[in-house]
């Protein structure tokens, strides 16, 4: 109400975590900082992209052996990793821009002495695609839940 805007969020108890604001331009970027003021960081608008990749157990434990590089190789691209459970022969998730999740998978790939090859999963398409056609925006995240770094 105090930014006359529309926030469409999911209830705590289901999976989906988007967020969803629709209202003029200059009252949507008045959301935007108060929220970064809260969080005390700034909230993108681009798009994110979840990537896939095939990682063997000893290729993961590598990763992770040293959590400060983890960490801070994770940080420096702001991408989220996602590694499979202990025992599974699941993916390892990237949630990111486009460009960091590349950048951050060639990073690995240094680290552990060879390419690694992953795959798009899903991207937020742009959200101001149909922006031209009326005076309203409206900003998207992804909707899925993507939230721990460390998943193990």
């Amino acid at each position: 109400q105090q930014f006359k805007v529309r926030i469409k969020m999911a209830p705590r108890e289901q999976n989906d975590t988007g967020i969803f604001v629709t209202g003029q331009p200059d009252q949507i970027e008045g959301v935007r900082k108060y929220f970064e003021k809260i969080l005390g960081f700034e909230i993108g608008s681009d798009p994110l992209s979840v990537s896939q990749c095939q990682l063997l157990k000893t290729d993961v434990d590598a990763l992770s052996a040293d959590r400060q590089r983890f960490m801070v190789t994770v940080q420096k691209y702001g991408v989220a990793v996602a590694f499979p459970r202990a025992q599974s022969d699941g993916v390892t998730l990237i949630q990111g821009r486009a460009q960091d999740v590349k950048a951050v998978v060639a990073q690995f790939g240094a680290i552990l002495h060879k390419e690694i090859q992953c795959k798009l999963v899903e991207q937020v398409a742009a959200a101001n695609s149909n922006a031209s056609q009326s005076n309203t925006k409206k900003v998207a995240v992804l909707s899925q839940r993507f939230h721990k770094t460390m998943n193990r």
